[in-house]
């Protein structure tokens, strides 16, 4: 399957900037002052003390993305820094269960600095809450996925299903991509009655989407061709 999520990465959804916001500019500001602590785990709590408790806005999340996991940033952290950065996005998470979004970063950092097994079960949790997540976040999860397996692979493969077909009338033609996946995951899991069952009823809404038109027109000739030329 990785030969297709290396073309569907060109497909992750762009969202425009969010608005600036009271508190996303209390938290810029912060989040510009590392310099002025003593530690990497003062300027975290710092900026924890900051957010308090209230729900956390998209622009600030947006700051918090930015600065705290820019590429390259946990290279050079020591292992303190480390503990203190995920404890930040835990602590971030657990303050706002019901946030799908703050608890795929924390997913998405907890998987580059510690149990990557935990990670997969953290970004379901957030992708079961929110599915378009998985637009921004999941298509680059297909390894550890695969080093979990069982059922956290499965609830990936899943939503790696249910996105491509959430997408299909945006794929023009590419829009053969949900049911090639589909019956990949079909040959994958034969033999496991529950787990066919789950992909059957995603089969079902691809033939619905076929049969009401919603599926690119590409995608239907290239099936008919198929069979004819069986």
């Amino acid at each position: 399957m990785s030969d297709w999520l290396d073309r569907l990465r060109g497909m992750v959804r762009q969202h425009d900037r969010a608005p600036d916001t009271e508190q996303s500019r209390a938290v810029a500001a912060v989040l510009g002052e590392r310099v002025v602590h003593a530690s990497e785990p003062a300027w975290l709590d710092a900026v924890a003390a900051t957010l308090g408790d209230a729900p956390v806005d998209p622009r600030s999340l947006e700051h918090l993305v930015v600065t705290l996991r820019a590429p390259g940033y946990y290279g050079d952290l020591a292992d303190e820094e480390v503990a203190a950065h995920r404890a930040f996005w835990a602590r971030l998470a657990a303050r706002h269960p019901g946030d799908a979004a703050v608890a795929a970063h924390h997913a998405d950092v907890e998987l580059t600095l510690g149990d990557a097994g935990e990670a997969m079960h953290l970004f379901l949790a957030a992708f079961d809450r929110q599915p378009e997540l998985f637009f921004e976040m999941g298509w680059d999860l297909e390894d550890p996925a695969r080093e979990a397996g069982g059922d956290l692979l499965f609830r990936w493969q899943l939503h790696l299903l249910r996105a491509l077909i959430d997408s299909a009338a945006d794929q023009g033609d590419e829009g053969d991509w949900p049911r090639e996946v589909y019956s990949e995951l079909l040959d994958e899991h034969q033999g496991e009655p529950d787990r066919l069952a789950a992909l059957q009823r995603l089969g079902e809404e691809l033939r619905r989407l076929e049969a009401d038109g919603e599926l690119p027109r590409a995608m239907v000739v290239r099936r008919r061709r198929r069979r004819d030329e069986g």
